[in-house]
């Protein structure tokens, strides 16, 4: 009859199975493009810029006042407005002195020794005011006239 022996255990074997170290893998990186954020100027309209439009002054008739002295004796006064110019005629007597003033007797104008029968006041810086003429003639008659400028 065989003989039998038990075996003799003297350290259990133990099969550890082998773990491989893990395998880590770098990305792919291709060409990396920096983000660069993309930069939309704001639309700029340039400004429209127009030469100013003037008013084209509306040309009325001119506006004569009359004005006898010695009683109607044929000396006159004209006073006209063109283009906001004054133009003080006298049809005998030479002028010597114009004064203007406004309806406040604010006094705008004052020409002494003119000695001429045509006078030009280019302009007196007012519009849409009642203006008051006075003009002195050489023979020391006054005239008053009124107008709109």
């Amino acid at each position: 009859a065989p003989i039998v022996t038990d075996p003799e255990v003297i350290d259990p074997i133990v099969i550890v199975p082998e773990i491989p170290a893990p395998i880590v893998t770098e990305p792919e990186v291709i060409d990396p493009i920096a983000a660069v954020p993309e930069v939309v100027a704001p639309i700029v309209t340039e400004p429209v810029v127009t030469d100013p439009i003037a008013a084209v002054p509306e040309v009325l008739a001119p506006i004569v006042t009359n004005v006898k002295q010695n009683g109607g004796k044929g000396k006159a006064v004209f006073v006209s407005v063109n283009n906001s110019q004054v133009t003080i005629n006298s049809t005998e007597e030479a002028i010597t002195d114009v004064f203007v003033y406004t309806m406040g007797q604010m006094q705008l104008f004052a020409g002494k020794n003119i000695n001429t029968n045509e006078f030009v006041i280019p302009s007196l810086g007012v519009v849409n005011q009642v203006l008051i003429i006075k003009t002195q003639l050489k023979n020391g008659k006054w005239s008053t006239n009124k107008i709109v400028l």
